[in-house]
């Protein structure tokens, strides 16, 4: 079956299309949610497209645990994409982050 967002959640194609990719991956089994565990996850990292959770509220209570692996998920991608631009950009933010 088709995935789709649930009615007010702004869930952006590529996590959609991203999920529906991982659910075939497991033989169709339902994600589990990176915060409580629970099955049937609905929504993906808009950054990384790896961590999966059941609900907003799950997403921003993981936020600051799923930060540094998020991260690193970006860098690697970026970089296995060839994009060294974007990747000194995600370099700067972070140690500007790392300043404050």
């Amino acid at each position: 079956p088709a995935l789709t967002p649930p009615p007010g959640m702004d869930v952006r194609r590529k996590s959609v299309e991203k999920l529906a990719a991982l659910q075939a991956e497991d033989d169709g089994a339902p994600l589990q949610c990176d915060c409580c565990g629970l099955a049937g996850a609905k929504l993906l990292c808009a950054e990384c497209r790896e961590a999966s959770y059941c609900d907003a509220v799950c997403k921003r209570t993981h936020a600051y645990q799923h930060k540094q692996q998020c991260r690193q998920a970006v860098h690697g991608r970026l970089v296995r994409e060839g994009k060294m631009a974007e990747v000194e950009s995600v370099l700067r933010k972070d140690l500007a982050e790392s300043r404050k």
